[in-house]
């Protein structure tokens, strides 16, 4: 079952004079398919459990939510929508570490298992409940990393919108000008910011989860393992997203039982690569947890 991850032939060579060949990001999510095939009742049935305890967080929240959004949007000032809508984001995000921390790290054991060839479980779902702590820490980091780039983003078009709107000619050299250049270029700063550090802490999870790290030990490690490969995980990063998007859009979110696991098995396999490239060999948490099944 692992031929079809370990095959070199299929991969192209990595930049930056690391040793090993890397998936392209078409082939990592394609080759994905075949792990999906061949444990679609295990991936099914941790789906339905995600689903499950996310419903029992999601429906007591959404009304604390909307309120907050309400009552956040009436207190913005006028002209600083922007800053109600980061808060906004912010606020989503933030209540619902606790369950992806928990959910998530599960997630990835299942995706390890898959690609080293080993019998996930349903159960591996909750397998690391007992590093729900340090996994809380990692997600809250990138929460922040991201809720800096959307801010980033919200700032830079509204300066860009602008300094479209102002006066032709030299009219736009104004106060009101200069605000709208200065929430353009401030924005460029945090989207870029953000970005980097979102991507530089993409695989703290993954190595919480599976070699057992605390949380700055894993921060300072997913920041090494995806030194030169920003670019990478940025198109995987938005290829990923397209695929949920459109899965939720044209299925009114049933494709996403299929996406979602296969994106998982898609980035375990490019942590597998990138992990193994750039530390020194030693065993996984997950390879010690499929000992035990065998």
């Amino acid at each position: 079952m692992t031929e079809f991850l370990f095959n070199p032939e299929k991969y192209e060579v990595a930049p930056g004079g690391a040793n090993g060949v890397r998936p392209t990001v078409e082939q990592a999510i394609g080759e994905s398919w075949q792990g999906f095939k061949a444990n679609w009742g295990v991936l099914a049935g941790a789906s339905f459990l995600h689903a499950v305890v996310f419903a029992g967080i999601i429906l007591p929240l959404t009304p604390i939510i909307i309120s907050f959004g309400f009552g956040v949007a009436l207190a913005a000032p006028k002209g600083n929508e922007a800053v109600a809508i980061v808060i906004y984001i912010a606020a989503i995000q933030f209540p619902l570490i606790p369950a992806w921390a928990l959910l998530f790290t599960g997630w990835i054991t299942i995706g390890l298992k898959i690609v080293r060839g080993q019998r996930p479980r349903t159960g591996d779902l909750f397998a690391n409940a007992r590093k729900i702590i340090p996994a809380m820490g990692g997600l809250a980091f990138i929460a922040i990393a991201n809720v800096a780039a959307l801010s980033g983003l919200i700032f830079a078009m509204g300066g860009v919108s602008g300094l479209l709107h102002a006066p032709q000619g030299l009219g736009w050299i104004t106060a009101e000008g200069f605000t709208n250049a200065l929430s353009l270029l401030a924005g460029l700063f945090l989207l870029v910011i953000g970005c980097a550090g979102a991507l530089g802490l993409f695989f703290n999870l993954w190595l919480i989860a599976d070699k057992n790290m605390g949380l700055l030990e894993a921060l300072r490690t997913s920041e090494k393992i995806t030194l030169g490969h920003k670019w990478y995980l940025l198109s995987f990063t938005l290829l990923a997203l397209v695929m949920v998007v459109l899965g939720a859009i044209f299925s009114a979110g049933l494709l996403l039982i299929i996406v979602f696991p296969l994106l998982v098995i898609a980035t375990a396999r490019i942590y597998e690569f990138l992990a193994k490239t750039a530390l020194e060999s030693g065993q996984h948490a997950a390879e010690l947890e499929g000992s035990r099944d065998d």
